[in-house]
């Protein structure tokens, strides 16, 4: 794993800028921000992804992290980067999220969603840059297949509680659309669709 010098630097200046009280966050990146860490590299885009997942504190964090580097503050107009606060249930994650440590600054620490999750997390949207996104990931060979199968299965379990049967298809079939392209499976993995979401 490693930074990008422009995201380290605006985490850098992130962490001089912030006052929390009585807390140290973990800011936990996910998306194209976790993506420039796993590949060395900018994913070109603006927005810094930061998972919400701070219990009873977050208020607090995510007001103070969107005041100092937040759209539109100074520091994201010098930085081009600005934070991107993603509620805790957004995107389609395994249960629970394999991190990876990346910073210990002087007021957080910045962990980095492992390549498999982010890229099971790129499924839900599945707009051509997630696409990209994902391909990325596999031809520099951050994720294998066999990975991204067992992490998406996980997923899996905690995705047919929130969704219906519609959504539960047009998921799974960007994850064999995945098999398929990125990774060359002739024969996708089984995947039935759960009782509860069945109602043919």
């Amino acid at each position: 794993m490693m930074l990008s010098p422009r995201l380290e630097q605006f985490l850098r200046a992130l962490d001089a800028e912030v006052r929390f009280e009585h807390v140290r966050p973990s800011l936990d990146l996910i998306g194209a921000a976790a993506i420039e860490v796993t590949v060395g590299h900018p994913r070109g885009t603006k927005d810094c992804d930061v998972l919400e997942a701070w219990g009873r504190d977050s208020d607090e964090i995510r007001a103070e992290l969107v005041r100092v580097g937040g759209k539109g503050t100074p520091l994201a107009r010098r930085s081009e980067l600005y934070v991107d606060v993603v509620r805790n249930g957004i995107p389609l994650l395994p249960l629970p999220p394999e991190w990876v440590p990346v910073l210990t600054l002087e007021r957080f620490d910045v962990r980095a969603l492992a390549p498999a999750d982010v890229a099971v997390s790129k499924l839900k949207r599945f707009a051509p840059r997630d696409r990209e996104d994902i391909d990325a990931l596999v031809e520099g060979g951050h994720v294998t297949h066999e990975r991204f199968v067992e992490r998406f299965l996980v997923a899996l379990e905690w995705l047919e509680l929130e969704c219906d049967v519609d959504d539960f298809r047009t998921i799974r079939s960007a994850f064999h659309e995945v098999e398929r392209d990125s990774f060359g499976v002739r024969t996708p993995t089984a995947i039935e669709i759960p009782p509860r979401l069945d109602d043919d």
